[in-house]
């Protein structure tokens, strides 16, 4: 597993938190522009690395 740790929801959201908080600094929706609440940005972040944390890593 890819999140296999005691503390690995912790990481999961420090992680999401870590890629919204780039996303939005870097001006990634504005550059590709996006319009999208940041609220979707930042549920939809989080949802695609929790889904990635159960996965195998290869």
């Amino acid at each position: 597993m890819l999140f296999n740790h005691r503390y690995r929801y912790l990481f999961i959201i420090i992680l999401s938190l870590y890629t919204f908080l780039n996303t939005a600094l870097c001006d990634v929706y504005h550059y590709f522009n996006i319009e999208i609440e940041w609220y979707y940005a930042l549920l939809t972040i989080t949802g695609i690395t929790f889904n990635m944390g159960g996965q195998p890593a290869y």
